[in-house]
């Protein structure tokens, strides 16, 4: 099932409300990303304006759909591990909010939280291409992988 992006005058005046700084917003820009079944996943782009200058800020929002998730936890778990994470050397989008279960800016009032966003993508170019030039970048992005992994697994929790 795909569910309808929230209604961006919704979305902007839910920013204006939570960024401290903004005096008006603008939604230009709601997309899902697809696939992505364990979480409902929105990237937000939005025109901040405060005084008399105009930002753009891209945001995050990240919810389990309607009726829960499929993973063994809830998004408010994983909202918690990337509030944990923000002061660790961890590399993760910065951890803007979370709203709670029963809030009044969703319809059904899911818990979500946001963050923001991060240009990148899961896919780097070239990675499953067989061609034995690239032996080195995916030797690359493995070692950095494997790296990453080192330093979650050190955590003081």
């Amino acid at each position: 099932m795909i569910y309808d992006p929230p209604p961006s005058q919704d979305l902007a005046r839910y920013l204006c409300e939570r960024v401290e700084e903004a005096s008006e917003v603008e939604v230009t820009e709601v997309l899902r990303s697809w696939p992505g079944m364990s979480r409902e996943t929105w990237f937000v782009r939005a025109q901040l304006r405060a005084g008399g200058s105009a930002s753009e800020r891209r945001y995050v929002f990240r919810m389990d759909p309607p009726g829960g998730g499929f993973g063994f936890n809830t998004v408010g778990y994983e909202a918690r591990i990337y509030e944990m994470l923000q002061e660790t050397k961890i590399p993760l989008q910065p951890f803007l909010w979370r709203e709670p279960a029963g809030n009044d800016w969703l319809p059904d009032g899911r818990e979500f939280f946001v963050r923001s966003w991060v240009d990148g993508t899961v896919q780097p170019e070239n990675l499953h291409y067989p061609d034995k030039k690239y032996y080195g970048v995916r030797e690359l992005i493995v070692k950095h992988h494997i790296e990453r992994l080192v330093d979650i697994h050190a955590l003081d929790w």
